[in-house]
């Protein structure tokens, strides 16, 4: 998949989505937006501290929901280039591995990497990183609606 300068995968794969933490037409919601990265996917976020649970750390739920979305996205990258309908296409399973707090008000990078599609799933790996902290990982099933 080709990309034109300045475009992101969801401008590329999914232009009208009203997804609330990646969707290109949402403005309130956490405006996740994804570039390849090797054989994965990246996104860069900012941990506003309105997203808090415990004062100065980000709400653990946040952080499995920035898992799963890269680690959809980078299913998302592979199925595409493999010329795989994203129609049906679903999450199955989801495991995070919270390796410590997350504090508010620092930069999260965000990478997922897909591996191979058999018997209608595609497993993923995803991780949550503070500059080169690891703070939290994940594994992730989808289904993609073929078998």
């Amino acid at each position: 998949m080709e990309l034109i300068e300045g475009q992101t995968l969801n401008d590329a794969i999914a232009a009208g989505s009203s997804c609330w933490a990646c969707g290109p037409v949402r403005t309130d919601g956490l405006l996740l937006r994804y570039l390849p990265e090797g054989p994965g996917v990246g996104a860069a976020w900012f941990a506003d501290p309105q997203y808090h649970g415990a004062p100065g750390r980000l709400h653990n739920g946040l952080v499995a929901a920035l898992l799963e979305e890269v680690a959809g996205w980078a299913a998302y990258r592979m199925l595409t280039e493999k010329g795989i309908s994203l129609a049906g296409l679903a999450i199955a399973d989801l495991a995070v591995e919270y390796r410590r707090p997350l504090p508010t008000e620092v930069w999260v990078s965000l990478y997922g990497e897909a591996g191979s599609v058999s018997d209608g799933l595609v497993r993923t790996r995803a991780e949550l990183r503070v500059d080169d902290a690891v703070f939290a990982t994940a594994t992730c099933t989808l289904r993609t609606g073929q078998e």
